[in-house]
């Protein structure tokens, strides 16, 4: 993820366009869905979040959201929230259209 030419805040991005290409996947993120038992349809890729810093949470959630993402995985003991919540502030994405996992420990 770190290594050049690629950089944290691309990798979703390209993680996606490789599954694509694998032929695992056929459609774009913000188009890939699953079906929970109460009938609502979630998102069924997201971005995570662990060990990452405030900044590095905002900006590869900010990415992620440009990229189609709609499923963030955070956590509080992550303690980068206030970059999650930030980049989806900026994003100009409703809110309601977003996502948004948590872990209570």
């Amino acid at each position: 993820m770190g290594h050049a030419p690629f950089t944290n805040y691309l990798w979703p991005a390209e993680f996606m366009a490789w599954l694509r290409m694998l032929g695992i996947i056929n459609q774009p993120a913000s188009e890939a869905k699953v079906k929970l038992n109460n009938g609502i349809e979630m998102p069924q890729f997201g971005i995570g979040t662990f060990r990452s810093s405030v900044k590095q949470a905002h900006d590869a959630v900010l990415e992620a959201l440009k990229a189609g993402y709609r499923h963030i995985d955070t956590a509080h003991a992550y303690q980068n929230e206030r970059g999650v919540g930030a980049a989806v502030r900026e994003s100009g994405i409703p809110r309601e259209e977003i996502w948004i996992t948590s872990k209570l420990q």
